[in-house]
């Protein structure tokens, strides 16, 4: 059986958590925290990770569902390591993109 807290123990410190602040909007949609989906607008996505990073651990205690505070921090850690790796593969996307644009610039 899953146990479920109301708010986050006392003895468990807030932290930061990277998984939200990286995949926000997604994040959100696992967690039941719809505050996340205004990531998607324009302008408020760095503003509302932000806040993620800093409230994440306490909102998504508060609304899902955890065995045990090891299985909260391994869906956390999943989160960072999926975050990391979709901006790894963001990253290279984006060269091959930014090696064209500086080539068009130098032939001006």
């Amino acid at each position: 059986m899953i146990a479920h807290s109301v708010s986050p123990p006392a003895w468990y410190p807030p932290g930061l958590n990277w998984g939200a602040f990286l995949l926000a909007p997604w994040w959100g949609i696992a967690h039941n925290v719809c505050i996340a989906l205004l990531a998607l607008l324009p302008g408020a996505g760095l503003v509302v990770a932000v806040v993620l990073l800093l409230k994440g651990n306490e909102w998504g205690w508060q609304n899902r569902r955890f065995a045990d505070i090891g299985h909260f921090h391994a869906v956390q850690r999943a989160w960072l390591i999926a975050g990391i790796i979709v901006g790894v593969i963001q990253a290279m996307a984006l060269v091959p993109l930014w090696m064209f644009t500086l080539a068009m610039l130098s032939a001006v």
